[in-house]
């Protein structure tokens, strides 16, 4: 009689565990757009004994929520394994729309794990769901990924563009304008190098549209690309009106890795532009807040700085060795470009990872 008792005891308070699972996660869910660092704590709650007991199905469900909650409040996500486990489970039992919110947030997983290519199969797994489901919101998101991963091969443009085209449509189709905003902004990157014109109206509109939600991190990146196409056109005065109108905007230098990324490519081509117009110490002046890491690009770009400071001072030995340097590095970047989409392997640039977690999770 005492051991039916306690195991009819057992019963019941597992079951009581799984309803309250239920209720948390539900609300958890509920929090996950308008407020994700509450929908984070909410899932705390729940504690290991909890955990422990739930069923497949929630331990699914719990597994995809802990990896959204962590991925929109910045966290790293690159150790959510479970989300994998989600995938599985959705895969085999459904529903649709959750398997392809667990394919999202796996393929989010792959892309922090650095294994882009993974990343991309993941991807284009989800890619057929959101169409059956007429998803618009969601395929654009889906595409945006897309497109980021072959933007940064630095290859394979072509079919980066086509997929922030088909972002762009999508959000204007949902008239989302917060979401328009960002597809403008990574469509004029993808077009910015090959066909400048076409990119500067979508910085304008992207950045106009910055100013707007007050985003100021997309307002520095519009600058930071309008930069791009003036030092192509070699504006360099226009580049030196663009740079001064970003720290006027900005108000002060940003303390992010990703916006200083930005913030730095602005100052060299300022300094890069005050060199090519003769003006020496400004160029000085400017260069002195650059903050260089020890990476290819970075090499690349002092001595592209350097040739360009000696041309400055009419050192034209200098300036030769400096620019031979330069441009083998650059070919070599190129290069490396090419072999890692050969190989299968891509990069996931900071930028674009930034914007990415913005975007997947707006209000």
């Amino acid at each position: 009689m005492v051991l039916a008792a306690v195991a009819l005891l057992s019963v019941f308070s597992c079951s009581e565990r799984g309803r309250y699972a239920d209720s948390v996660m539900a609300a958890a869910d509920s929090l996950m757009m308008s407020d994700p660092h509450a929908a984070l704590d909410t899932l705390m709650t729940i504690d290991s004994a909890v955990a422990a007991g739930m069923t497949t199905k929630q331990k699914a469900f719990y597994a995809l929520l802990g990896t959204e909650a962590s991925y929109k409040c910045y966290l790293p996500v690159a150790e959510d394994t479970a989300i994998f486990d989600a995938v599985g489970y959705y895969r085999r039992h459904g529903p649709e729309g959750l398997l392809a919110r667990s394919l999202m947030m796996g393929g989010a997983v792959l892309e922090e794990r650095e294994e882009p290519l993974s990343a991309l199969e993941v991807y284009l797994k989800a890619e057929p769901i959101f169409v059956d489901m007429e998803d618009n919101e969601q395929l654009g998101l889906l595409n945006t990924r897309i497109g980021g991963l072959y933007l940064s091969t630095y290859v394979n443009n072509e079919e980066a563009v086509s997929r922030y085209r088909k972002a762009l449509e999508c959000f204007g189709q949902c008239g989302n304008e917060e979401r328009v905003m960002y597809a403008h902004l990574s469509l004029a990157r993808a077009l910015v190098s090959e066909s400048p014109d076409s990119a500067f109206a979508h910085i304008l509109e992207g950045m106009r549209l910055a100013r707007k939600y007050e985003d100021s991190f997309l307002v520095l990146e519009g600058y930071e690309l309008l930069a791009q196409i003036y030092l192509q056109k070699q504006d360099y005065r226009g580049i030196i009106r663009i740079s001064e109108e970003a720290v006027e905007s900005c108000g002060r230098r940003p303390e992010d890795p990703v916006s200083e990324s930005l913030w730095q490519s602005l100052l060299f081509n300022k300094a890069l532009s005050y060199a090519s117009l003769g003006k020496a110490d400004s160029a000085i002046y400017v260069s002195s807040y650059l903050r260089w890491s020890d990476s290819a690009e970075d090499r690349m770009m002092r001595h592209w700085l350097a040739s360009a400071m000696a041309e400055c001072r009419k050192d034209w030995r200098t300036a030769l060795i400096e620019t031979r340097i330069s441009e083998a590095m650059a070919d070599s970047i190129e290069k490396e470009g090419a072999r890692l989409q050969l190989d299968g392997s891509l990069c996931s640039p900071r930028i674009l990872m930034k914007r990415n977690r913005k975007m997947m999770y707006l209000d």
